[in-house]
């Protein structure tokens, strides 16, 4: 009885993933008018046949998962074989027969019970499938700069990282190269996400931008807003994908918390909100008043094998600061540190102060995050009215004012 249900189980599950492959694939024939092997049926028959051959395997001989696969392989390729001499020579991708295989090969891993791992293959491959379109116009935009950043980043994640000592050195121990270049690596991730959906589907309008470019540095485009309102002349749209800017940056340092210490980011998540509800809702008025801009602005590659290392050698400097100025200044100087701090680089405060929160309490850690919050909209004020039209200046100095209040009462609140 219970390996009849295992065994349903598995048909169930096979049928479901395979499903979601095929429906994907047939729905790409449709709109995009090509034919293959596979759709919203076959699929699921490969995911099911994956499991009968690894169950007939089991069950019999090894022998006969060997022969079903190589059959299965020889299939898919006559399959290929033949898409290309009926849709001619230009036919050269593979792109349903590897996911044909994948989806086989998955049917396997669910008569193992490794289920969780087929799932995660199965829906990746849905998702690489279904981007096709935004893939094709990513790479389109990319430039040779931006690849080599791509393999700088690639290269300091999976190559560098491993081999650094995880390790406390120096006075006060605040130096542990593993930890820093781990916590340069998460950072350098979130701001490369960001840059990539920017690419991707920043060039709809100013305001969808702001979301994506917030994530990678939200003073930066604030200075590419307040710039474009000085050459094109004043839109309230500037100053609403400024401020939406803001709320990517509030989101993204609550889940460097998270990723962090998820016990401090309970904490925290109060007084980000608050700032974050503040900045929605001194927006919506403008919201309301604006139109959606088709304007764009660029930003570059936020990661460059240099950058990591000034983030790196930054966040040591920082974090020597803070453990030095907690030792002899106690929390009025770690206070003073994270507000200059916030003034140039907001993510590496924030990460700093994880570090420490277990020193200094997570209260003072809070406190002192409020405080580099709000030197970040002291900071974008002054670029704004320094660097920005007369009138986006205006509303930009009144409404980082506003965020700038409210962080000093959440100072002296929490």
């Amino acid at each position: 009885m219970e390996e009849s249900f295992i065994i349903l189980k598995d048909v169930f599950l096979a049928l479901l993933l395979g499903a979601l492959i095929g429906l994907e694939r047939e729905y790409a024939q449709v709109k995009r008018k090509f034919k293959s092997y596979g759709g919203i049926r076959t699929f699921p028959l490969i995911a099911l046949f994956g499991v009968l051959a690894a169950y007939l395997g089991d069950l019999v001989s090894v022998w006969l998962l060997i022969i079903f696969s190589a059959g299965f392989v020889l299939l898919v390729a006559f399959a290929y074989m033949h898409s290309r001499q009926e849709q001619g020579e230009w036919h050269m991708g593979a792109t349903t027969e590897l996911a044909g295989l994948i989806t086989y090969l998955s049917g396997i891993l669910i008569f193992y019970e490794k289920i969780t791992a087929a799932a995660a293959i199965i829906v990746a491959v849905t998702l690489i499938l279904y981007a096709k379109t935004y893939l094709h116009h990513f790479t389109q935009k990319l430039k040779g700069t931006e690849l080599v950043s791509t393999l700088e980043f690639a290269a300091i994640a999976l190559v560098i990282l491993p081999f650094l000592p995880n390790e406390a050195y120096g006075p006060y121990g605040f130096f542990n190269p593993f930890l820093i270049w781990l916590i340069v690596v998460i950072v350098s991730s979130l701001s490369f996400v960001g840059y990539i959906l920017e690419k991707l589907w920043g060039r709809e309008g100013i305001e969808i931008a702001g979301i994506f470019g917030g994530l990678v540095s939200s003073t930066a485009l604030t200075s590419s807003m307040a710039e474009k309102s000085r050459k094109s002349g004043f839109n309230p749209s500037f100053v609403l994908g400024a401020l939406i800017a803001n709320l990517s940056m509030l989101a993204k340092v609550a889940l460097i918390i998270f990723l962090l210490d998820w016990q401090l980011a309970l904490k925290a998540a109060v007084p980000l909100l608050i700032l974050f509800g503040s900045t929605l809702l001194i927006g919506f008025p403008l919201w309301k008043r604006s139109r959606l801009s088709k304007d764009t602005f660029h930003l570059e590659s936020p990661f460059h094998l240099l950058s990591a290392i000034r983030l790196a050698a930054l966040l040591t400097v920082i974090l020597f600061l803070i453990k030095f100025s907690y030792g002899y200044l106690s929390s009025q100087g770690i206070f003073l540190v994270s507000f200059f701090s916030g003034l140039f680089n907001i993510d590496v405060i924030t990460v700093s102060l994880v570090q420490m929160a277990g020193k200094i309490g997570h209260s003072a850690a809070i406190k002192a995050l409020i405080l580099a919050v709000g030197a970040t909209f002291a900071v974008k004020g002054g670029i704004s009215y320094a660097v920005g039209g007369r009138l986006f200046g205006r509303e930009m100095v009144k409404y980082m004012t506003i965020l700038l209040i409210v962080a000093v009462v959440l100072f002296f609140v929490f």
